[in-house]
């Protein structure tokens, strides 16, 4: 009988498996599982992170009320409804490494920022601290902007030191605007440790630009930064 069902097919060799992606594999586990299991997408942008002073959810405790802040994050859930004036606002649940953040945008940062808090991209959100009744930490958003994946492009950032007036950053920014391009510029302002994305200013990062700005605001407070992080000279 074992003559007539001949010999075996040999077994089929599967083709190995790539590995998947850790993004991909952090999307799959916050899909399924509603959490992140072996890491979280932020761990990708601790250096930058820890260099622009931006601050950690749990952070928040120690500081004012009021003042300025800027925190890294995901959104973890957005709820959006109609005051009684027929103005938009929504309600962002922002979560880093740590824990979680209440986000409160109004109307107009709404609108500019929509695309974002549908997309997954980790975000940089500059805004009011505030406190609820039980002392956590909220915020009122002022912007919102897309927390890009660190030395994948150049970017220059102005470090703002002591003088914070209109008229210093109108005079910065008039300068940036005589240098159009598409390298983004981060403001921080050391004072309140807050950084700002300058979304409407992308500059080309022309040496006579990186001069004047130096001289305004110092050489140590101008650097353009790629892959090996080079300063402004």
């Amino acid at each position: 009988i074992f003559d007539i069902l001949g010999e075996p097919e040999p077994e089929a060799e599967l083709p190995p498996l790539k590995p998947m992606e850790r993004r991909e594999l952090l999307k799959g586990e916050k899909e399924v599982l509603g959490m992140y299991l072996t890491g979280h997408p932020l761990e990708d942008y601790v250096e930058l992170l820890d260099s622009l002073n931006v601050s950690s959810i749990p952070d928040l405790e120690e500081r004012k009320e009021g003042s300025e802040v800027t925190v890294a994050g995901v959104a973890a859930a957005c709820r959006t409804m109609i005051t009684r004036r027929g103005k938009h606002m929504a309600f962002l649940t922002l979560e880093d490494q740590f824990t979680t953040l209440e986000v409160i945008i109004f109307d107009e940062v709404l609108a500019q920022s929509r695309d974002l808090l549908a997309g997954e991209a980790p975000l940089l959100v500059t805004g009011r601290l505030e406190f609820a009744t039980q002392g956590e930490p909220k915020m009122r958003a002022e912007t919102i902007a897309k927390l890009e994946a660190p030395n994948s492009s150049h970017k220059l950032y102005l470090k703002i030191e002591g003088n914070t007036d209109s008229d210093c950053i109108n005079r910065v920014l008039y300068v940036l605007d005589q240098y159009p391009g598409d390298v983004p510029v981060y403001m921080f302002f050391a004072e309140t440790k807050a950084l700002r994305l300058m979304d409407k200013f992308p500059v080309n990062p022309d040496r006579r630009l990186l001069i004047q700005l130096a001289d305004m605001l110092g050489e140590d407070c101008v650097v353009l930064q790629n892959a090996k992080k080079q300063t402004a000279e």
